[in-house]
């Protein structure tokens, strides 16, 4: 598991003064990449075609269940798994104005603190030449051994 810590900012907001939907899927993305460069990733080779492949959502999804606003500050959980030898998942659980240390240790005890906000995305590697599954690469599949829920 991986936690990321940000701030709403009035920009991420619509006219009702809540997070736009679109928003807080890119702010899960936004975790999703401060997770694999506190890792070690190099991001910018990891998200150009310089490497060979590229790792594209093909399917995003959220529920909401309470709103978020302006000033609130988020704790978002980053749950990735291993789905195939090609395809990733990433499970992200949102809390808001919770602290960081609470959700890494109660989250699995069903703690009192609930999410405002659970999304999936997922992942499948191609290769950058023809567009065609091909194998996480080492780096990747060692981020998500690193991060993946032990049970």
């Amino acid at each position: 598991m991986y936690i990321h810590q940000r701030q709403i900012y009035f920009k991420d907001t619509d006219a009702a003064g809540v997070v736009y939907f679109a928003n807080a899927l890119s702010i899960c993305h936004e975790s999703y990449e401060a997770a694999l460069r506190d890792f070690g990733v190099d991001v910018r080779e990891f998200f150009s075609d310089r490497g060979g492949y590229a790792v594209p959502i093909v399917h995003a999804e959220i529920d909401f269940y309470q709103p978020v606003f302006c000033g609130d500050r988020l704790v978002i959980q980053v749950l990735p798994e291993q789905r195939s030898l090609y395809s990733f998942q990433i499970n992200y659980q949102i809390f808001a104005n919770c602290e960081a240390d609470l959700v890494a240790q109660d989250i699995q005890l069903n703690a009192k603190q609930k999410p405002c906000a659970k999304a999936i995305t997922q992942h499948v590697c191609i290769s950058t030449s023809d567009r065609r599954k091909t194998e996480l690469p080492d780096q990747l599949t060692q981020w998500l051994a690193n991060y993946s829920p032990t049970d």
